[in-house]
């Protein structure tokens, strides 16, 4: 199964992973389909948000409005841990835009007072914004790096001009970053509520970084709309999404439930990290979901640190693939 437009295409292949099944342990139909009624169902009901957020053209428009104030600064410095930075992380890793106008920094996923340190010591304040990111301004990890960078610039440029190089985004109507964003006339973001953090990188959370590193968001939000509607027109059992999960669940149920993310490409870890993430919080809390637990590898330098525990090792393990079709470079 693929999709694919003029410049991109994802590829499935489920060859092997149907192979080591019996009829009797693969998925039956009905559960799929009954899955797909449940998820269309919470679609329709806004509950899930991030499915919809792709057709909000009013968020975009903050998103872009916002942009162009910060624009002009060489630098950015994006602050979040978990949700609020491994998706932007990732795709800006993915696609490493060479022309980008602003670099772009992350830190607050740290107490480590040293690798603060390293990355504060680089960055020329004179010339750098803040986007702090955080739906309730709570996290201990994120709002202490937020301090400290805040400090850091206002040393630089001062205590008024730094309030125009800071960037809140934050819960639209509630919490202490917003309530300290308005005290200190910070411009704001918002998160919308009906949308959780790991589900936010379609959202002001990842398209701001985004944007700033060069990133056609629009384009990025079609192609996320276009993956969205060809699994909803899709009826059948074939699509690479009901595939993906209904041999995932039917290997997990044979006792199987290390997923194992195989990455040939460095360009790539961060999206592993990601989908860590992703499937670790999405499905690890509740034992009805089997808590699968996520496994990222990086060939070929795992190849030579676990490859021989997952051929000799306890059958336990589902293993997916990860690769480029085509690099940039030819050597």
């Amino acid at each position: 199964m693929s999709a694919q437009n003029s410049k991109s295409k994802l590829s499935y292949n489920n060859t092997w992973m149907r192979s080591t099944l019996s009829a009797s342990q693969k998925i039956n139909p009905s559960e799929i389909f009954d899955a797909r009624k449940t998820l269309i169902k919470l679609i329709d009901s806004d509950e899930q948000g991030w499915m919809s957020i792709t057709d909000n053209k009013t968020h975009l428009a903050e998103i872009n409005k916002a942009y162009e104030k910060f624009k002009n600064f060489k630098n950015c410095l994006v602050i979040g841990i978990g949700g609020s930075d491994l998706g932007a992380r990732a795709i800006i890793e993915a696609l490493r835009k060479q022309d980008s106008k602003i670099k772009i920094w992350f830190t607050g996923d740290t107490t480590d007072p040293d690798e603060i340190e390293s990355i504060f010591s680089q960055i020329p304040w004179k010339q750098t914004c803040i986007n702090i990111i955080s739906k309730s301004g709570g996290t201990l990890e994120p709002m202490a790096s937020f301090f400290l960078a805040k400090e850091r610039l206002e040393k630089a440029v001062g205590v008024k001009k730094a309030v125009k190089a800071i960037l809140c985004t934050t819960d639209p109507e509630k919490g202490a970053l917003l309530e300290f964003a308005r005290e200190n006339n910070y411009a704001t973001l918002s998160i919308p509520q009906n949308i959780g953090g790991r589900f936010s990188v379609l959202t002001a959370v990842g398209l701001f970084p985004l944007k700033m590193a060069g990133i056609d968001i629009t384009k990025l939000r079609l192609g996320a709309s276009q993956m969205r509607d060809s699994w909803l027109k899709h009826f059948g059992t074939s699509h690479a999404i009901d595939q993906f999960a209904a041999w995932h669940v039917s290997h997990g149920r044979s006792n199987r439930p290390m997923h194992v993310l195989m990455i040939y490409s460095k360009a790539l870890h961060g999206m592993g990290m990601w989908w860590r993430q992703l499937w670790a919080e999405s499905l690890g809390k509740s034992s009805a979901a089997g808590g699968p637990t996520p496994i990222i590898f990086l060939g070929p330098t795992d190849q030579h640190s676990q490859l021989q525990l997952y051929q000799d090792g306890p059958d336990d393990k589902v293993y997916t693939f990860l690769e480029i079709e085509k690099f940039n470079q030819k050597i």
